[in-house]
């Protein structure tokens, strides 16, 4: 009896664990967020170890759309700010990614979200909102 509840519990957290892993690419739903009106649109290529350009500057209440490119390897981009958790790049793919710029400041957030090599921590840029 023990055994079976011990194998019952084992298989539930094995397909929590397996969920949580597939997850992928989200983002932040900013339909009721207000916006200027303006889209901002941005090149960004992804590359061992860096983004490209690394400084984005936008305005509050701007729609920023990203059009990221991976140029080697298999990155991620994620924006934990604006609600931006993981978009993976596969190489030579590209993926758009969108968020509002809510609120203001400078946000050294944008991360490589796949491990990409040894300098992989260091693969960041900023996003400031005026």
């Amino acid at each position: 009896m023990a055994r079976n509840s011990f194998l019952i519990i084992l298989a539930i957290l094995s397909i929590i664990l397996i969920a949580g892993c597939n997850k992928q690419e989200t983002s932040r739903d900013n339909s009721a967020i207000q916006t200027t009106g303006e889209v901002k649109e941005f090149d960004v290529i992804a590359k061992q170890w860096e983004f490209v350009p690394n400084v984005i500057e936008v305005n509050k209440g701007d729609k920023v759309r990203l059009k990221v490119t991976s140029i080697d390897v298999t990155h991620g981009i994620g924006l934990p700010d604006f609600g931006v958790d993981s978009v993976r790049l596969p190489p030579t793919e590209t993926k758009i990614v969108e968020f509002v710029a809510d609120k203001t400041g400078t946000f050294n957030t944008m991360i490589c979200t796949v491990y990409c090599g040894p300098g992989h921590a260091g693969m960041k840029g900023s996003i400031v909102v005026k």
